[in-house]
């Protein structure tokens, strides 16, 4: 495996990321044990997420907590789900999850897709819908302030204007990313990433715990996480203040 396989490969387990997902998991553990002593079940919905991810877990986790997880993409081809009954899946977009109820699932979950999904008001409608849909949550995103940006693989990439990320991406191949020709997909590849910070992550889920995910004593990821009590004592305020 080569070197920046060995760093950006999270389908495999000898990868340093999957190491990362790995230590970082107790929280997502900790959601899933609550929300299981709570409902006796969990629904959960991984919104951007793919099957594979759930490795970071012994496939007992998921029998013992009685965890069933809808995957929801804009592309629907995951031929990992086949096999496995806890999982299935949708096409549809992680900012319009009209299709479901407020509080529909027990925990709506998303690791390393927020960054993904636009411009800010499409992350707003991503922060929005994901609070909405889950009665817990937790939501990963790289941290802006991390000096080595996590796609490229690159130290202080991303804090690079756009039209210097584009330039470098034409001339030299960074991280997994082949070199670019073509302007205007490079251009789209630029725009695809738009890494998030404290104050944004704040700002986007402020009914959320904020965890950070440290390494050499810096935050190199955010995690939003709203616990399922944290929830339970929200709509008990509410239902109390409008009685």
């Amino acid at each position: 495996m080569s070197l920046i396989a060995t760093l950006t490969d999270y389908n495999s387990t000898k990868s340093l990321g999957h190491w990362f997902r790995k230590r970082r998991s107790h929280h997502l553990l900790s959601l899933l044990s609550d929300c299981y002593n709570t409902f006796g079940q969990v629904d959960v919905i991984d919104i951007g997420g793919r099957p594979s991810y759930w490795n970071i877990f012994p496939q007992s986790v998921l029998v013992d907590f009685n965890v069933s997880i809808l995957f929801v993409n804009r592309q629907s081809e995951l031929p990992e789900h086949e096999n496995n009954p806890r999982f299935s899946q949708i096409q549809a977009d992680g900012c319009d999850l009209s299709m479901f109820q407020n509080q529909e699932f027990h925990l709506a979950h998303s690791n390393s897709v927020v960054e993904h999904v636009g411009d800010w008001e499409r992350v707003k409608m991503f922060a929005a819908e994901t609070k909405r849909v889950g009665q817990a949550y937790y939501v990963q995103t790289p941290n802006f302030s991390f000096p080595i940006e996590p796609h490229y693989v690159t130290p202080f990439f991303h804090w690079l204007p756009e039209q210097t990320r584009a330039q470098i991406l034409q001339k030299i191949q960074l991280g997994p990313y082949p070199k670019e020709t073509d302007i205007i997909k490079t251009m789209e590849t630029v725009q695809s990433i738009n890494l998030l910070n404290t104050t944004m992550m704040t700002a986007l889920f402020p009914d959320a715990r904020l965890e950070k995910e440290r390494i050499l004593g810096m935050a190199k990821s955010l995690i939003a996480i709203r616990d399922i009590n944290v929830h339970s004592s929200h709509v008990h305020n509410t239902l109390k203040n409008a009685a």
